[in-house]
C-alpha cells in the first residue's frame, strides 16, 4: 500500500518520561498489535488491527477496525467500521495510549494523563520514513532496510545456488551419455576385432566383410561425432558453473559489506559461511537431490535463527526505549 503523509496532520503523545512526541499521520495507515500495521501499539488491549486513519478533501477520519476494546474519541466510543470525521483537539483512546490529534505542528491544548503509563512500539517502518520520530527511529529503519536487503539477497543467492545444481545434473546426464557412448564405441571396436579374426581364420567372403568393416566405420565416425558434441555441451555447462560461481562470489561480497555497515546483524555472517560449506561440499555428495535437499534445509534453519536474531534485536530496542535510552543517547516513546 503505498502511504501518502498529510502535511498538517498529526497524533501527539506522551511517553514514559512525559516527553512530548507526535506522528504524521498517512491516508491508509493502521494501528494496531499486529507486526504488519504501520503503528505497532505494544499494548495487550490493542486489537492485531484497532483503527485506521483516512483523508478524504482535506478531512481527516478514524474507522474502528472492529476491535475488541474499541477507539474511543473524546470519551465516546466509535461505532465499529464507520469513519469518524476528527476535529482539532479531539482525544483519541484506545487501550492505555492516549492520542491527541491536531493540525498544528505544535500541540496548543493540554494532553490528558494516562491511566497507566505504557510505551508506544514502532517496528513497520519500512514505508513511513516522514514520521517526526527522533534520530533513533530513523536509525531503526535504516537497519529494517539493511535487513530486508539482505533476506533480498539471501533469496536471490539461493535461486543461484538451484539453477547450478541443475546445470550440474544436466552435466552428469551429460557424462553419462558420453560414457554410454564410449561403452557402445568399445563393443564396435570388439566387433570389428571380431570380424578381423574371422576373415583370418575362416573362408568369409571378403566383399561382405569389407561391407561390414564400413558400416561399422560408419557407425564409430556417428559415435564420434556424439561425443565430441557431448563434450562441447559439457564445456558450455562448465562455462556456466564457472559464471553463477563469479555470480555467487560477487552476492557475498556485496552482503559481507553489509555485514560491517550493519554491527547488530554480524552473526548472519555465520550463515555465509554454512554456504560455502555447503557448496565445497556438493560435489562430494552421492546424489544431487540429497544434496539440494541439505542445502534448503540448512538454509531454512539459518533463516529461522535470523528471524530469531530479528525478533531479539527488536525487543531490545523495545526495552532500551522503555527504559529511556538509545544507541545515541536520546529518549524515545
Amino acid at each position: 500500500m503505498s502511504i501518502s503523509f498529510h502535511q498538517n496532520a498529526y497524533f501527539f503523545f506522551e511517553n514514559e518520561d512525559k516527553e512530548l512526541l507526535r506522528i504524521s499521520l498517512a491516508d491508509g495507515i493502521i494501528f494496531g498489535r499486529r507486526e504488519d500495521c504501520e503503528i505497532v501499539i505494544d499494548d495487550d488491549r490493542i486489537s492485531g488491527q484497532h483503527f485506521q486513519i483516512y483523508f478524504t478533501d482535506g478531512l481527516v477520519y478514524i474507522e474502528d477496525l472492529d476491535s475488541v476494546n474499541k477507539t474511543y474519541v473524546n470519551g465516546e466510543f466509535i461505532d465499529p467500521l464507520r469513519k469518524r470525521l476528527l476535529k482539532e483537539g479531539d482525544i483519541i483512546s484506545v487501550g492505555e495510549e492516549v492520542y491527541g490529534f491536531s493540525h498544528q505542528e505544535k500541540l496548543t491544548f493540554p494532553m490528558p494523563k494516562k491511566v497507566k503509563k505504557k510505551t508506544m512500539t514502532i517496528t513497520n517502518l519500512e514505508n513511513l520514513s516522514s514520521l517526526d520520530l527522533d534520530t533513533s527511529g530513523k536509525h531503526l529503519v535504516d537497519h529494517r532496510k539493511e535487513s530486508k536487503l539482505l533476506l533480498n539477497q539471501l533469496t536471490e543467492s539461493k535461486k543461484i545456488i538451484k539453477s547450478m545444481e541443475e546445470e550440474k545434473l544436466s552435466l552428469q546426464n551429460s557424462i553419462n551419455e558420453k560414457s554410454v557412448i564410449e561403452e557402445q564405441l568399445k563393443e564396435c571396436f570388439e566387433q570389428r576385432s571380431k570380424y578381423e579374426e574371422e576373415l583370418k581364420n575362416e573362408d568369409v567372403a571378403v566383399e561382405e566383410v569389407q561391407k561390414r568393416i564400413e558400416h561399422h566405420k560408419l557407425d564409430m565416425e556417428e559415435f564420434h561425432r556424439s561425443i565430441t558434441s557431448a563434450e562441447n555441451q559439457i564445456e558450455k555447462l562448465k562455462k556456466s558453473i564457472l559464471e553463477f560461481q563469479e555470480l555467487i562470489e560477487d552476492r557475498e561480497v556485496r552482503l559481507q559489506n553489509l555485514y560491517e555497515e550493519m554491527g547488530v546483524f554480524t552473526q548472519y555472517a555465520d550463515l555465509l559461511m554454512k554456504i560455502d560449506q555447503m557448496e565445497s561440499k556438493l560435489l562430494g555428495l552421492k546424489s544431487p537431490d540429497e544434496k539440494i535437499a541439505e542445502i534448503e534445509q540448512s538454509i531454512k534453519r539459518e533463516k529461522s535463527r535470523y528471524k530469531q536474531c530479528q525478533k531479539e534485536y527488536g525487543e531490545a530496542v523495545a526495552m532500551a526505549r522503555s527504559t529511556g535510552t538509545t544507541g545515541r543517547g536520546r529518549k524515545t516513546g
